[in-house]
């Protein structure tokens, strides 16, 4: 039977429909009818075998293997780019789509400096930042270039990734300014914590698995009263009298109005990043303004898998 390879330039006319989100808006963009489009993507979808999209409200939604083809496809538009650059043999700027996946505690408070210097020195660069929480970024690692996590594990095995632990932090217990505690500046036992309403972030939170590793660690079994996704609802939460809640010391600047208690044996959260062995140049300029940020008193410890 023959090799039948898959024509780059379906993923190519892919990424910008799926980036169009629209199949009309796509076919004008690449001076293409609308039939045209609609008829290379079904090459497409017959090449894989599954559905690239479903048909919503506002134009074309992704599946799965729709989003991971997309990025590839992306990925071919910026390797592209670079090769022009090449061929012309001008210092062009660095061109593409660099995909990340944050944490909501790296994309509220580590990333917004890193983003905005990166963007200032590669303006050229389109930068996608998805704030989900820990584990499910580790689940969707492949559709992304970056991935940032609160938390210490390894990368699956036999995959090419390399991790980078950025830093270590405590997690802290949030008060309303009017709880007894709030008064008190000595670290709080956990043991403390078994007879109260607690909020937690949503299951695969870093900052919710550290500290109930570390609970259950201790003989402790914290109850899972309230639940709340993202931090912003957590704090509110605490603010409306509706529990005490966790959050990373990292983040005590955003607590506004809220008393942060140290904790008693302290809760360590790690700060890690994820990226390819064969990370591209977008993604290896990135790092570099990271580390260049980081390096203030910062030591960032690279640990190959």
């Amino acid at each position: 039977m023959a090799n039948h390879r898959l024509d780059p330039a379906l993923l190519l006319i892919w990424a910008q429909a799926a980036r169009s989100g629209n199949l009309h808006l796509a076919a004008e963009k690449l001076f293409l009818t609308q039939p045209a489009i609609s008829h290379r993507l079904k090459q497409l979808q017959e090449r894989v075998g599954e559905p690239l999209y479903h048909r919503g409200q506002r134009g074309i939604v992704p599946t799965p293997m729709g989003v991971a083809l997309w990025r590839l496809g992306e990925r071919l538009e910026s390797t592209l780019a670079e090769a022009e650059s090449l061929c012309e043999g001008s210092a062009q700027l660095l061109h593409g789509t660099l995909h990340i996946a944050a944490s909501q505690s790296n994309a509220e408070i580590l990333l917004p400096q890193v983003l905005g210097q990166f963007h200032r020195e590669h303006p050229a660069i389109h930068l996608q930042v998805s704030a989900v929480n820990s584990r499910q970024a580790r689940q969707l690692r492949e559709g992304f270039d970056l991935i940032f996590v609160e938390d210490g594990l390894a990368p699956p095995t036999g995959e090419f990734w390399l991790q980078e632990t950025l830093l270590e932090t405590e997690i802290v217990l949030l008060l309303p300014p009017d709880h007894p505690w709030a008064a008190e500046d000595v670290p709080l036992p956990l043991t403390d914590l078994t007879d109260v309403d607690l909020v937690w972030r949503e299951a695969g939170s870093g900052v919710r698995d550290a500290v109930l590793q570390a609970t259950r660690g201790a003989g402790l079994h914290l109850p899972l009263h309230y639940e709340m996704s993202g931090l912003a609802a957590v704090r509110e939460a605490v603010r409306a009298g509706l529990g005490l809640g966790f959050s990373s010391r990292f983040a005590q600047g955003r607590n506004d109005g809220l008393i942060a208690r140290d904790l008693e044996p302290a809760i360590i959260q790690r700060f890690s990043l994820l990226y390819r062995r064969d990370a591209n140049p977008a993604t290896q300029a990135f790092l570099g303004v990271l580390r260049q940020i980081l390096a203030a008193g910062r030591a960032s410890e690279v640990r190959q898998w």
